[in-house]
């Protein structure tokens, strides 16, 4: 498999912030992993999406080699970071993850919620000085010309 590599000439894996998402996966996979039975096709498993979803959307955006999609999808993966988050808060409410367990993906989450919001940043500078409208989520999805009043 070729690898895609943007405008830059780098690919996905070399963002920092790509590696620190892999790694909090990782990290989710490994304390969700003594979960009841019970919790299998519940909260094991969504917390396991929205963990694997926020490297995924970095990756994504990162292949649409332009910065307004960049940046969409950058925001998508900061609402799976913070999904990740508040599932964690609850399998840690309800005694599934130990408290050392929490700690170390507190730790994780917010120093990636940090970077994936100073790449953001960037993104946006980026695109303000390069004169690319910026991404306005509530802007509608298909762009066509309107018609004419007059």
């Amino acid at each position: 498999m070729e690898e895609v590599k943007s405008k830059t000439g780098i690919s996905f894996r070399d963002l920092e912030v790509w590696q620190l998402s892999r790694d909090l996966a990782v990290e989710v996979y490994d304390l969700s992993r003594n979960f009841p039975d019970s919790e299998k096709f519940g909260l094991s498993s969504q917390l396991r999406r929205a963990a694997v979803s926020v490297s995924s959307n970095i990756a994504e955006g990162h292949g649409r080699r332009g910065d307004n999609q960049f940046a969409y999808f950058l925001q998508v993966a900061l609402g799976s970071l913070a999904e990740t988050e508040s599932l964690v808060e609850v399998a840690a409410a309800i005694g599934l993850m130990p408290h050392d367990g929490v700690g170390t993906l507190r730790a994780s989450s917010t120093r990636l919620g940090v970077k994936l919001n100073n790449l953001l940043a960037a993104v946006n500078r980026r695109r303000v000085s390069e004169d690319v409208e910026p991404y306005d989520p509530s802007a509608p999805s298909d762009p066509s010309p309107q018609p004419s009043s007059t």
